[in-house]
């Protein structure tokens, strides 16, 4: 029977790098160094979420969109939170779980954590953000850095999955799926950050646009469950509901394009993707029907029966 282990770090390296040119091959628009920079973070999260379904952690951000969708934008930074636990409880388990041995030759060590500082358009976040120590075998790679933060709202359901932007290995590593805070939550939390103004200043989350384009030409969504995310967000955020969806007069084309390059958002100009997000908020209101959900295929909400 073969071995089906790997016998040193050198060895995963190596068949890290070979995964990551196989799937450019296949997917040119994705690049190589990225690729194998999200197969590292891979090993990190597999550790946040080993306990599986007793696990209360939760990945949000621009990492849970990658997992969802391998061709949105590049991100360095995993955004982590702990259902029902505090900041401190949470740093403290993160710690734990990301000294685990996976026996994957990867180690994680903690290095610091600092405040968050509140800036343009997290008037409302508290977190710090902590920085780990990475190495495989005997070589030192980039440090993982973690946005640690709070939840406060409403939260739909969890969403569960394996991440679709890592291609897989000759041999196995022990890797655990990720648990994602909801699209619906994501496109509600994505929406408000655009419109609103903070301390007077227009958003400057042009990311943000970008993402929400990106989500309605690649998710489905339930109505009801972005309706009622969007509600909550807005109360948390104090803005009026239902949203009313705008970009910032500042923001210019070229700015969304060079945001948006090599992602599906790429074909917008700005007027194109306020047109279509607008559409994608314009949730039914509920008539009894549930199951009313945005089709992404055919860009436009629809009932079963249409």
């Amino acid at each position: 029977m073969a071995n089906d282990h790997y016998t040193n770090g050198l060895a995963v390296e190596q068949a890290i790098k070979a995964a990551a040119k196989s799937e450019h091959q296949r997917h040119p628009e994705r690049n190589i160094a990225d690729i194998i920079r999200q197969m590292h973070h891979d090993r990190f999260l597999s550790r946040v979420f080993s306990e599986d379904e007793h696990s209360e952690w939760v990945l949000k951000g621009g990492s849970a969109m990658l997992a969802r969708i391998p061709t949105t934008r590049r991100t360095l930074d995993a955004d982590l939170f702990e259902q029902g636990y505090d900041l401190d409880q949470s740093l403290e388990d993160l710690k734990r779980l990301a000294s685990k041995d996976l026996h994957d030759f990867f180690t994680f060590t903690f290095d610091s954590v600092t405040p968050i500082a509140q800036g343009d358009n997290q008037p409302y976040l508290d977190g710090y953000r902590v920085v780990f120590r990475m190495s495989l075998g005997t070589k030192e790679l980039s440090n993982i850095h973690v946005d640690l933060v709070t939840h406060q709202g409403a939260l739909q359901n969890v969403e569960v999955i394996s991440p679709r932007n890592l291609p897989a290995l000759i041999k196995k590593l022990e890797s655990h799926q990720y648990r994602l805070y909801p699209i619906a939550n994501q496109i509600a939390d994505k929406a408000c950050a655009v419109v609103e103004r903070i301390s007077g200043r227009e958003s400057t989350r042009i990311k943000d646009l970008v993402d929400l384009i990106i989500i309605a030409n690649t998710q489905d969504c339930n109505a009801t469950e972005l309706s009622e995310a969007l509600r909550s967000e807005c109360h948390r955020r104090h803005l009026p509901f239902p949203l009313v969806f705008h970009v910032p007069g500042s923001w210019k084309t070229s700015q969304f394009r060079k945001t948006a390059a090599s992602t599906p958002a790429r074909s917008y100009d700005l007027e194109e993707a306020e047109d279509l997000v607008i559409r994608f908020l314009n949730v039914p209101i509920s008539d009894g029907t549930p199951s009313t959900h945005w089709n992404h295929a055919d860009l436009r909400w629809e009932t079963p029966d249409e």
